[in-house]
């Protein structure tokens, strides 16, 4: 009976023991899974930034883009600029040396 019950006690510890490894495994495991994910995290979120600053340029570029019609329209309509053909331009060359 005493041999019975040391056996069985030595059972119940090993699966403790066991229990205790798996558990400290997992934990470990989950610790490493957490850094990787929130490393990972910071580089979408430097990446969203950077995206969302090149969308503000293009954005900003679109924009100008836009308003060079408009500038254009009002030179004509209200100061009344016209283009010049180019048969119209007269090319100047100064020469310096003389």
């Amino acid at each position: 009976m005493i041999k019975k019950l040391f056996i069985s006690d030595f059972i119940r510890v090993f699966v403790l023991f066991l229990l205790v490894i798996v558990s400290i495994t997992f934990l470990s495991h989950m610790r490493y899974e957490k850094r990787t994910l929130f490393a990972e995290q910071q580089n979408i979120i430097r990446e969203r930034d950077r995206l969302e600053v090149e969308k503000n340029r293009l954005l900003l570029e679109r924009d100008v883009q836009m308003l060079l019609p408009r500038i254009e329209e009002i030179a004509k309509n209200q100061i009344g600029l016209v283009e010049i053909d180019s048969e119209d331009l007269i090319l100047v060359v100064l020469n310096e040396s003389q």
